[in-house]
């Protein structure tokens, strides 16, 4: 997995095109 400059930002990117349960999805593992 990539590993995001700012996981926050790339969240709301993703929560905005793809829809929450996805967006949180990606933000957990990016913070593992």
């Amino acid at each position: 997995m990539i590993k995001y400059k700012d996981p926050i930002a790339e969240f709301e990117n993703l929560k905005n095109s793809k829809g929450t349960l996805l967006g949180g999805l990606i933000l957990s593992m990016l913070q593992e």
